[in-house]
């Protein structure tokens, strides 16, 4: 090649069906939304045991499957520690999380207890057709172990 002579880029077609199919699957990507972590199965444990905590049993109940109230009348105290959601399954249409947590406080005697335990949440997986109230998490049971220090369980 001779100085001063450019080699000019050749231009190419893009192929607009594949372009069209790139950035559909694109939009379809953006607008999906994540597998549940079970982050908000955990908020929902932790919102629970606050409304336990502040005497508003009834309240809770309403955030499990079962709608029973707890009965927290052995305890002058009751405080929660909720951790991470430590397993997220789905199962037949259903999103099912774990949570761990822990109760501790004082009961009628004054004696200290702490308990350790899991909450299973549910809500119904992200299927068409599903109501806003299949969509809540929702606890399906608190599984307990009987008390680390002198540990009394509530159910």
């Amino acid at each position: 090649m001779a100085a001063g002579n450019k080699v000019q880029p050749r231009r190419i077609a893009p192929d607009r069906r594949a372009l069209a199919v790139m950035l559909g699957a694109l939009a379809v990507a953006a607008c999906a939304d994540p597998p549940p972590s079970g982050e908000r199965a955990a908020l929902a444990v932790e919102r629970y045991y606050r409304l336990v905590e502040a005497g508003r049993t009834a309240e809770a109940a309403a955030l499990r499957v079962d709608g029973r109230e707890e009965d927290v009348s052995a305890y002058r105290t009751l405080q929660a520690e909720v951790g991470p959601p430590v397993r997220v399954r789905r199962v037949a249409g259903t999103i099912y999380v774990t949570v761990p947590f822990v109760i501790y406080g004082l009961d009628q005697a004054g004696m200290a207890y702490r308990t350790a335990g899991r909450a299973i949440v549910r809500r119904a997986d992200d299927t068409p057709g599903a109501s806003a109230e299949e969509l809540r998490w929702r606890i399906d049971r608190l599984e307990l172990r009987p008390g680390l220090s002198g540990g009394r369980p509530t159910r």
